[in-house]
This record gives C-alpha cells, sequence and structure tokens, in this order.
C-alpha cells in the first residue's frame, strides 16, 4: 500500500482522505488500511461532495467492501444502507464515523458490541464525556463549608453519572453516596476490603469498629 492510500487526493472535490493518526505511525496507518477491508461507514451521505459521500467512495473503488450506514437511505452508491450498526449483522473490520461529536460517545458503544478491529473518526471529531468519574480525597484540606459545597456540586452536577469517590470524611460519604466499600488493614502489611452496601450501614459499621480512645 502506497502513500496515496493514506492520503489521497480526491482531484474532482478537492478532498483529501486521512486517517487521524491519534498517536498511531504511518506504518501502523498502512498496516491497518492493508489488513482490513470491510468497513461501516456510520452517517455515509447520499451527496456527492461531502466527505461522507467520497471517502466511502473511494474506498469503494480501491477494492474495500464499504456498508453504509444511515437510517434515511436504502441504498448508497448501490449498497445496502442499514438503519444502525446492530442491524448489519455480520463482522466488520473497520467503523467508519461520520457524525458530530456529541454523537460520537453513544456510536461506539453500539459499536464495541459488534467488535470491529478499528474505530475510525474524523479530524476533529472526539467526545470528552466520561460515564464514570473518579475523585482521589476531594474534601482534603478543606473547611467543613467548603466540603459542603464541594460534595453537593459533586452530586448534583453528576447525578446520572457514576462516581467513585477515595475520601475519609464519612459525614461527606453518608451525604454524598449511596454505597460505600470500607477498606482496612495496616500500611505496607495488609488490607481488607469489606463488601459493598449502603452508605449509612457501611459507615455505621465502620464506625463502630474503630478502636475506643
Amino acid at each position: 500500500m502506497t502513500e496515496s492510500d493514506i492520503n489521497c487526493s480526491i482531484e474532482d472535490h478537492r478532498n483529501s482522505v486521512q486517517m487521524g493518526k491519534d498517536n498511531h505511525s504511518d506504518n501502523e496507518i498502512k498496516e491497518i488500511l492493508s489488513s482490513y477491508k470491510r468497513v461501516a461507514v456510520v452517517g455515509m451521505s447520499r451527496e456527492e461532495g461531502k466527505a461522507s459521500h467520497e471517502i466511502p467512495k473511494y474506498l469503494i473503488e480501491n477494492g474495500y467492501d464499504v456498508i453504509p450506514v444511515n437510517p434515511n437511505a436504502d441504498y448508497i452508491l448501490g449498497k445496502k444502507s442499514y438503519k444502525s450498526l446492530s442491524d448489519i449483522g455480520t463482522e466488520v473490520d473497520i467503523i467508519d464515523v461520520f457524525r458530530p461529536s456529541e454523537q460520537v460517545f453513544q456510536i461506539v458503544k453500539d459499536a464495541i458490541l459488534i467488535k470491529p478491529k478499528v474505530i475510525w473518526l474524523q479530524e476533529g471529531i472526539a467526545n470528552e464525556e466520561a460515564e464514570v468519574y473518579i475523585f482521589d480525597e476531594p474534601m482534603n484540606y478543606l473547611d467543613i463549608n467548603t466540603r459542603f459545597n464541594v460534595s453537593k456540586t459533586i452530586k448534583e452536577a453528576l447525578k446520572d453519572k457514576t462516581v467513585i469517590v477515595v475520601e475519609h470524611d464519612s459525614v461527606m460519604l453518608d451525604y454524598l453516596t449511596d454505597f460505600v466499600q470500607i477498606f482496612y488493614g495496616s500500611e505496607a502489611n495488609y488490607g481488607v476490603a469489606s463488601h459493598i452496601s449502603h452508605s449509612r450501614n457501611g459507615i455505621n459499621t465502620y464506625l463502630e469498629r474503630l478502636p475506643s480512645s
């Protein structure tokens, strides 16, 4: 495979086909494109001149088996179009995504279910939203009012997400969390993790086990 297979000029439309490097070397990208030939294109367009039409067209012309994924089309470039990735029903090597950033996360979750070798996003497309957030001792060195405000912000801003908090402040944990797991042990010696339990029960059990002064 030549360099033009990676960065190929579509002269009629002055577009460039370029797989985003994302820390991959040119040789790695060449290896991907020479090894995998079955490409599902999410958001493939019927409109000539758009990258989402011209890039898969180029791939077809160069021997790739392109599968359009577009719920608003029956056929594109003579290829049957599917409404979603889950409708394809066969193995796919590469999933090439032509959708805006805010739709990428769900598309990637759907893509993982069909186990492609590669997910290919266009340059500038990304999704920064996370499903899991981890806070390591966020209350350290804060006064009581600030601790409460931090806890309230975490609870309200991330109410639909999974949040893991590592914290020693049992009052804030009681307010902030639904479940707790308590770790006991001796530093550099041993450690024991409790079963996960509802926050109030877990914290009460922890307090009961504290040595009396």
